[in-house]
Order: C-alpha cells, then sequence, then structure tokens
C-alpha cells in the first residue's frame, strides 16, 4: 500500500510534522536543512505544493497499512477542515493563517532544533527503504532508482541506502533504537553495508 516512493516520502515527511505539533520550530529552517542536503525543496514547500489534503489521505491510507510504523497527524486534519490546503488553496504552512491555527490548537512547550529533526527524518526514511529491502518488496537497486527519479533525492548522493553507508549503520540505529528494523541492527552488528 503506498508504493515504494510514497511510503519512503511518508517516514520522511512524519518526523518534520510531528516536530511541528510537538516544539516551537521554524518552518523555514527545517526546509533550509533539507536544502542544504541537496533536495530541491523542504517538506513544508513540498506540502503545500502536494496539497495538505492529499498528505492527509496518503497518511491514513499508510497508518491503516502499517499500524505503528506511521502515526495520524493531527496537524495535517486540523489544516483540512481550516481549509489550509496549501497552494490549491492559497493557504497553508506558508501563509498568514497557519501560525493562528498553530498556536490555538498545539500548545507546544519546548523549543526545536532543525538540525535534529531533519536527521529524524533521514533516519526514518532509512528505516524504511531497510524494512522494504528486509520484507522483499524491492531491491536496494531499485530502491536508489525510486529515491534518485521518483523522490529527487540528491542526486550525487546516490540514494538513501547509499547515505545509510556513508554515515554509518551503527549510527542509525544508535538513534533509532527500538525503531531499528532487524536488517539494519543485523548489519550494523556485522559491521557490513547495503553496498560493498
Amino acid at each position: 500500500p503506498g508504493f515504494l516512493v510514497n511510503v519512503l516520502l511518508g517516514a520522511y515527511l512524519a518526523p518534520a510534522i510531528m516536530a511541528v505539533e510537538k516544539t516551537k520550530i521554524s518552518l523555514s529552517d527545517i526546509d533550509d536543512e533539507a536544502r542544504k542536503f541537496g533536495w530541491p525543496m523542504g517538506p513544508f514547500t513540498l506540502l503545500d505544493m502536494l496539497g495538505v489534503d492529499v498528505a492527509h489521505e496518503v497518511t491514513k491510507i499508510l497508518v491503516n497499512a502499517y499500524g505503528n510504523r506511521f502515526v495520524p497527524s493531527v496537524l495535517l486534519a486540523r489544516m483540512v477542515v481550516a481549509g489550509l490546503l496549501g497552494q490549491k488553496s492559497g493557504q497553508g504552512f506558508y501563509g498568514d493563517k497557519f501560525p493562528a491555527l498553530l498556536d490555538r490548537e498545539f500548545p507546544r512547550p519546548i523549543a526545536g532544533d532543525a538540525k535534529t529533526v531533519f536527521r529524524d527524518m533521514m533516519y526514518s526514511m532509512i528505516n524504511e527503504a531497510a524494512i522494504a529491502l528486509q520484507d522483499d518488496v524491492s531491491s536496494a537497486n531499485d530502491i536508489e532508482t525510486g529515491c534518485m527519479l521518483g523522490l529527487r533525492f540528491p542526486q550525487g548522493k546516490g540514494g538513501i541506502l547509499h547515505y545509510a553507508d556513508e554515515i554509518g549503520l551503527a549510527n542509525v540505529v544508535e538513534i533509532l533504537g527500538d525503531r531499528a528494523c532487524n536488517i539494519l541492527r543485523d548489519k550494523a552488528k556485522e559491521g557490513s553495508t547495503f553496498f560493498e
């Protein structure tokens, strides 16, 4: 359900949305981190372009299909009710009505850090890519092709699994903790990589 690219994208976007629900953090700071990494646009610019209502429906599909690997977004649901659908409605994450909705609906007592949020986005995507490999949904090469052509993953980085190899699977597992899938844990323990 969702097909490979949408599942990976959902895993990438979820930590960004959750950070906005729970912390006082700048959307543009998170978008800047994504652009610095090499993505063509940040997650909130992308969500406004895709349509918040579309993202909300896709999130429901992923939650129904994969259970606790994905979390329903209260924020997206409230935005849809308020008509903040992104570019199609002229109001979304980047619009003058969004801050008032955020302050009214989400107390957000603590400050957030954009670098940490972006790291969590990437590590969540690594975990889902590894699950796709572990569950024989796709080969490692096809996952990378989907990332490069379907998601516009930064072209010089090779794809999400190459990126995981580059930063070290043990580092990824340490940050993911209990959420790390079996193949990630096994490879980290062996000191191996996705691409030899």
